[in-house]
């Protein structure tokens, strides 16, 4: 990223949004409106660019500098948002999981695959606010052999627009007796 592109962007300041049951909250770095986070996002997770992350990355650090390290259970797991095993076999990663091993080595905070995504779903970009609720409802299980130790649990995906995807990732963690899930997100749509 150049040096204009990087000055110009704009930080969402570290106040959890609205929380979505099961969520106590979620977070997001940046607003993806700006045109410098939308083509970071856009390069890793449709061009299968895994070279953007440490970028992203470095941005994650100032933003947590900036205060956005007291959003943070110290003693949290950050849990990434999975992907189906096809959709997975056509990218050759995860965009979530990067993202969470991005903020787990910056929070020294374990990063741990608690879910297992039951089934491919459409992509969220294109559906209305309702059918992304109904697109992910119940995709998401606590994986097998997951130890659920009630520690706080933060949840991790490249985007957030109506938190259909982390509130449907939560459910079946607080079914498994967590209490504290929060979500994060290197952009949020607003």
């Amino acid at each position: 990223m150049c040096g204009a592109c990087e000055d110009a962007l704009l930080f969402l300041p570290p106040v959890w949004q609205e929380a979505l049951v099961p969520l106590r909250g979620s977070v997001a770095v940046f607003a993806y409106d700006q045109p410098a986070t939308r083509a970071m996002v856009t390069a890793l997770k449709y061009r299968y660019s895994e070279r953007v992350v440490p970028v992203m990355s470095g941005l994650i650090a100032r933003w947590l500098l900036d205060g956005g390290r007291e959003m943070f259970p110290a003693d949290g797991v950050i849990v990434p948002v999975p992907l189906h095993r096809r959709r997975y076999a056509e990218r050759g990663f995860n965009q979530a999981e990067l993202i969470a091993e991005a903020l787990g080595r910056l929070l020294g905070q374990p990063v741990v695959r608690l879910l297992k995504r039951t089934r491919a779903t459409r992509h969220q970009t294109l559906q209305t606010r309702l059918l992304r609720w109904q697109n992910v409802d119940g995709a998401f299980v606590v994986a097998p052999n997951a130890v659920i130790d009630g520690r706080p649990i933060i949840i991790v995906d490249d985007v957030t627009t109506t938190g259909a995807t982390l509130a449907a990732c939560a459910r079946p963690l607080a079914a498994a007796g967590v209490q504290k899930i929060y979500g994060f997100a290197f952009a949020r749509e607003l």
